[in-house]
């Protein structure tokens, strides 16, 4: 309550100090699909604006912060358009229907048509709080326009299906490129996430001045996974050891009001393609991109007598000794196996190329 626990009166900074609590500034949610991901994402953007409107101008609690320093909210997807249709636009449908908020804009209205100033503006792409120097809208997923600003909160929608190709990144020069900067998932992370660090390092300093309850900078990341290589699993796996991310992993049917496991929309996912709708509404991607053999058929070709014995040898002394395996062929001509797997190592990241005839 305002920062302190009404039943042992410790402090939110004292708890987070002794290990106690964690300080949980980013929010990383995979999530199955049609599980209301972004509606939620919206919902959680509305109520930390209204925790922000609630405090004094930052300016005045904040020593890093000026009165003239704008505090921003973006909202990011793959495009601006998608932005703008999956988290603006239910963002701004809450601001101007829910009571509190209509409360609030009628109060400022009334004083700033009395005083002759104009406290707020909410227009269809970006709403304004002049007297808090809050600004909210959506944006596209380039990093170069993410730069630079300093934010109160963050949130990017399907971050998991943001394109990542590591080895055309290798080679470029930074800044270099806009088709490669363009919606890629760790430049839009990482430009993101440090716009927030202003705000942050600010809270941190009230913590230790006994100001516990300013909202910190949040980073809302949403998603259904693609593989457990993109973003957003990547995050999922971080946040397992952090005390400042907080992550969850959930199927469609464990957040969605609408779908249970056995609904039939789901249900007939898995009959076709049980892998696909366990990435989709389970939230559980595929190890691999594809799966290669059939595990049952693979171990049945695989029954009869070894056909080859393993022959170790030892070559040399001393020093110089070295230990060979060699396979030895047990065939007689005209009877080979009708069933042959080869294995490659491959020459980095422990890969390995079979090949099955």
């Amino acid at each position: 309550n305002n920062g302190v626990c009404p039943k042992c009166g410790s402090t939110k900074s004292e708890q987070i100090k002794d290990g106690v609590l964690n300080d949980y500034n980013d929010l990383t949610l995979v999530l199955g699909q049609r599980s209301g991901k972004s509606t939620m994402t919206s919902m959680l953007g509305a109520y930390h604006l209204h925790r922000f409107l609630k405090l004094p101008p930052l300016s005045r609690l904040c020593r890093g912060i000026q009165d003239f320093t704008p505090i921003q909210a973006t909202f990011v997807a793959l495009s601006f358009s998608r932005a703008t249709k999956l988290l603006w636009n239910p963002f701004s449908h809450i601001i101007k229907n829910s009571d509190w908020f209509k409360d609030y804009h009628d109060c400022l209205t009334y004083h700033g048509k009395k005083m002759g100033k104009e406290f707020f503006r909410l227009s269809s792409l970006y709403a304004r709080y002049y007297h808090r120097n809050l600004e909210i809208y959506p944006s596209g997923p380039t990093k170069r326009t993410l730069r630079g600003d300093t934010r109160f909160m963050t949130a990017t929608d399907e971050l998991g299906w943001f394109p990542f190709d590591p080895s055309k990144e290798a080679d470029a020069l930074d800044d270099e490129m806009d088709e490669r900067e363009r919606a890629n998932a760790d430049e839009v992370y990482a430009s993101l996430d440090r716009s927030l660090g202003t705000l942050r390092a600010e809270v941190w300093g009230l913590y230790q001045r006994g100001i516990n309850h300013v909202p910190t900078g949040i980073n809302i990341n949403t998603s259904s996974p693609s593989s457990w290589k993109d973003k957003i699993c990547r995050l999922l796996k971080e946040s397992e050891s952090s005390k400042l991310m907080l992550g969850l992993r959930l199927p469609t049917w464990e957040i969605s009001p609408t779908f249970t496991r056995d609904h039939p929309i789901i249900a007939d996912a898995y009959i076709k393609n049980p892998t696909k709708a366990d990435r989709d509404y389970g939230a559980n991607p595929p190890t691999l991109n594809s799966s290669l053999y059939n595990k049952t058929l693979v171990q049945r070709l695989f029954t009869g007598k070894q056909h080859h014995a393993l022959v170790v040898e030892t070559v040399g002394t001393g020093d110089d000794k070295k230990i060979h395996g060699k396979l030895i062929d047990k065939f007689q001509p005209g009877h080979w196996p009708v069933t042959t797997l080869a294995l490659d190592a491959g020459y980095s990241n422990n890969s390995f190329a079979l090949a099955l005839g």
